[in-house]
């Protein structure tokens, strides 16, 4: 049951705070949802943006700080195996698009990262 209102209030909360950019990237078929409440200060280093956050509330004692894109994974896909991250096949890190969000291993996220950023400088 909590898990359930948690569900529905994260859900609420992420769409008060996102916009639709018209047109997307990478040829994917729909636009970005880009994350307009809090955000992470984001890398120096080209390509690494800031991410969106948001606060979890208080459950079982524990309040966490989380990555607005992991939730909206979450959500998508509730059950995310250890050792994987969410990629932005689109490349914009405040994107919370569950179709722009991919899994994949958390080495092979940062191999890609690697790459996007060589593009990038």
């Amino acid at each position: 049951m909590i898990r359930a209102c948690l569900r529905i209030l994260m859900m609420a909360r992420m769409a008060d705070r996102t916009r639709v950019l018209l047109g997307s990237r990478n040829g994917l078929a729909r636009p970005c949802r880009i994350w307009t409440g809090a955000q992470s200060r984001g890398g120096k280093r080209p390509g690494s943006g800031p991410y969106g956050s948001v606060w979890v509330p208080d459950v079982g004692g524990v309040r966490a700080h989380v990555a607005a894109a992991w939730i909206a994974g979450v959500l998508a896909e509730p059950r995310v195996p250890p050792g994987m991250n969410l990629d932005h096949r689109c490349e914009r890190t405040l994107c919370i698009e569950e179709s722009h969000l991919e899994l994949m291993p958390a080495e092979d996220n940062r191999a890609l990262r690697w790459t996007r950023r060589k593009k990038a400088a």
